[in-house]
């Protein structure tokens, strides 16, 4: 999409800082980086809303699409999906992308 409208490169940088500041005064923001996890597996069937609900209430982090492997929907090549419907269903195979400030993610059972 960068190619068709320059401002998105702009909004993804202010949205990821490679910095990882940690200290943020209060009503601040919380410079965060983007990672991609693997769908708890407690998650599997379940639909997105409760993963991202999760994520937010005790992990901190923010899910902001998915990355769907190759024959996922009849789909023959994987895909990225952002901005997902509350009601997707997540799926075996499923990665999550997120936004956090944390700079290692703990693992999700």
């Amino acid at each position: 999409q960068s190619y068709f409208n320059e401002d998105v490169k702009a909004i993804l940088e202010s949205l990821i800082d490679v910095n990882n500041n940690e200290s943020v005064e209060p009503g601040g923001v919380l410079e965060s980086s983007l990672y991609v996890i693997d769908v708890p597996p407690a998650f599997i069937e379940n639909n997105f809303s409760k993963l991202f609900q999760h994520l937010a209430a005790y992990r901190h982090i923010i899910a902001i699409g998915l990355y769907r492997p190759g024959g996922s929907f009849a789909n023959t090549l994987p895909y990225v999906y952002t901005c997902p419907l509350a009601e997707t269903t997540l799926v075996k195979g499923d990665k999550v992308y997120v936004l956090s400030p944390y700079g290692n993610l703990p693992r999700m059972r």
